[in-house]
């Protein structure tokens, strides 16, 4: 955007105040002539339209709608306001963006006023420059605040997250008032706060209780029975680290996951560690709304949660074995903290190592090593794999889900392993790898996760029917059914034979009515997997509507004893539909049939 010439606004731009009703706008009147500030009451819309040289903003009890309406700086024509929160809680500027400081009511008149003369100076300038701030940055500042971000905290801006960058950017410059993208990567430069502020706008806060539940049960499940939790008897707690946990819901989940597999007597202890310091204080209050709690199971909500209208609280018992500490995983403070709190039985870092470059996280993948005790696992994201072969690290399947287990120790007389003959062994581990990272990134619905690790496996392992046959499941999902046949093609000339492959060609003839065709199609995908129970329900549906019933009420058997042996099913093969829901459809279809 090109510079506009703008007038410089008139010095006599009133102080505002902003609250969420009538009557708490007065009050804030009130308590800011309490200490020698005049202010007149205006809304947050009239205040940002520029009718304020400064908006004192009480935010308490609108904070989620106050927030909002500060991000629409872009929107207006007029120059935004200095926003100064009430209050004394600094993590409330990161909550709450863009804003310029705090203005602490309790202080004394002189440290109140000099704090508003201050912002109404640096408003001014910021002023004369409008709309610069929204401007492109330069090439040079762009790349420079870049560099410094990834430098501080790991954090690189590919492409495809370019607009986010620029955004924060934006965002920063608008609520600290520098006129100026050099003013701005100056402070950047100067200022480890500054770094970490950026930092936190462009993290992904999304989160709740047992998300992605697989993995929560492969740790539950097959980890942690695994654990040599207690010795000749002796007290060994299970020990967990969540790192970038965000808000809490996942180191709460992981608690909660512990000490359902060790029972009421064991003892669990989970730290969770994250850069930004607002979802820090949000963990640490251990409060949620209903939202954050729509995947947990009910039963488990009623043990460990003090459930109110609209949310709940953590329960003492819970939150005694949890703690946070502030930590920024791409610093140079990871390793020491690591070494200090460690060891762990199992680590979590889900959905951060995607944001960092290839360095960062191959050096935090390293720490996370060291920091496992022998036979612990380290829990990634659906979309993410080890960005480098790590030999103390081999992928575990079950539940669903994957993670990576460290090798127990190995006593002192014992052989070292055999060298591989060839690479066939590592590039059939690494085509698993990502083939199993493709699909629990389908099954939590993370669409370019998935395609990024299909096309990663085609890459790196042409001779594999893995990776064509992942970006065939894709390409049918989006209903581009030529492109999914020709990547069935590919996976079928190569090894292994994957029984989604005539799967999927029986559901592409069922689409184009050939209903014999995708028969024989799901017999086949049996033939390779007699497990393989969507084969089993698609057959069973095709039959009835032939006028098979037996042979229709007889798929439906296999498919219903198979579910039962099924802790959960994957929702990009049942098109969403949960375990309890394809048993119900199934017993019910099955009662129909009989009574028919």
């Amino acid at each position: 955007m090109a510079r506009q010439t703008r007038a410089q606004p008139p010095p006599d731009l009133p102080l505002a105040a902003v609250a969420r009703t009538p009557g708490e706008v007065a009050d804030l009147v009130r308590r800011l002539a309490e200490v020698g500030q005049t202010a007149v009451p205006l809304d947050v819309e009239e205040a940002l339209d520029g009718k304020a040289s400064v908006a004192v903003v009480d935010p308490q009890g609108w904070e989620d709608s106050c927030r909002r309406a500060l991000s629409t700086y872009e929107l207006r024509q007029a120059c935004p306001p200095a926003v100064l929160l009430t209050g004394s809680d600094p993590l409330a500027l990161h909550r709450i963006e863009p804003t310029h400081g705090f203005l602490d009511l309790s202080l004394e008149h002189r440290e109140v006023a000099a704090t508003v003369s201050r912002a109404r100076r640096a408003r001014e300038r910021f002023a004369a420059c409008w709309p610069e701030p929204l401007s492109d940055l330069p090439r040079q500042e762009r790349a420079r605040i870049a560099a410094l971000l990834e430098a501080g905290t790991g954090l690189e801006i590919r492409s495809d997250r370019e607009g986010a960058f620029l955004q924060a950017v934006r965002t920063r410059m608008v609520g600290g008032l520098f006129p100026t993208a050099r003013e701005y990567t100056g402070a950047v430069a100067r200022n480890g706060a500054e770094v970490a502020a950026l930092a936190a706008l462009l993290s992904v806060g999304e989160t709740y209780f047992w998300r992605y539940s697989g993995q929560f049960l492969a740790l539950q499940a097959l980890l942690v029975p695994s654990l040599p939790l207690a010795p000749r008897g002796a007290p060994s707690p299970l020990r967990i680290w969540s790192a970038g946990c965000a808000t809490g819901e996942e180191a709460y989940s992981l608690a909660i996951a512990c000490l359902e597999a060790v029972g009421p007597g064991g003892e669990v202890e989970v730290v969770g560690t994250d850069l930004n310091p607002a979802f820090l204080a949000q963990a640490r209050a251990g409060i949620y709304r209903e939202r954050s709690l729509r995947n947990l199971p009910v039963h488990l909500r009623r043990k460990y949660l003090e459930l109110h209208p609209g949310g709940a609280r953590v329960a003492q018992a819970l939150g005694r074995r949890v703690r946070f500490d502030r930590l920024n995983l791409g610093g140079g403070e990871l390793a020491p903290w690591a070494a200090a709190n460690g060891p762990f039985h199992a680590i979590f870092c889900r959905n951060t190592l995607i944001y960092l470059s290839r360095g960062a996280a191959e050096r935090i993948v390293g720490v996370f090593e060291g920091a496992l005790s022998p036979g612990g696992g380290l829990f990634l994201g659906a979309s993410e794999s080890l960005l480098s072969r790590c030999p103390a690290l081999e992928v575990s399947r079950g539940m669903g889900s994957f993670f990576y287990r460290k090798a127990a120790a190995v006593p002192a007389a014992a052989s070292p392993p055999p060298a591989a003959a060839s690479s066939g062994g590592a590039a059939g581990e690494l085509a698993a790898e990502l083939y199993g990272a493709g699909l629990a990134a389908l099954d939590g619905e993370e669409v370019e996760g998935a395609r990024r690790a299909f096309q990663e496996l085609v890459g790196r392992c042409p001779g594999d029917a893995r990776g064509h046959g992942g970006l065939a499941i894709l390409l049918a999902n989006e209903g581009r059914e030529a492109e999914a046949e020709a990547h069935l093609q590919e996976a079928a000339r190569r090894r292994p034979i994957l029984p989604e492959v005539p799967y999927l060609r029986g559901l592409l003839a069922e689409r184009r009515g050939d209903e014999l065709a995708a028969l024989r199609h799901y017999r086949e995908a049996l033939a390779t997997a007699p497990d393989f129970f969507m084969a089993h329900l698609n057959r069973a549906w095709i039959l009835r509507r032939l006028g098979r019933h037996e042979s229709f009420a007889e798929e439906l058997r296999c498919a219903l004893a198979i579910l039962k042996t099924r802790p959960r099913v994957a929702s990009w093969l049942t098109g969403g539909m949960g375990r309890e829901g394809l048993l119900s459809l199934v017993a019910e279809s099955l009662a129909g049939a009989a009574g028919a």
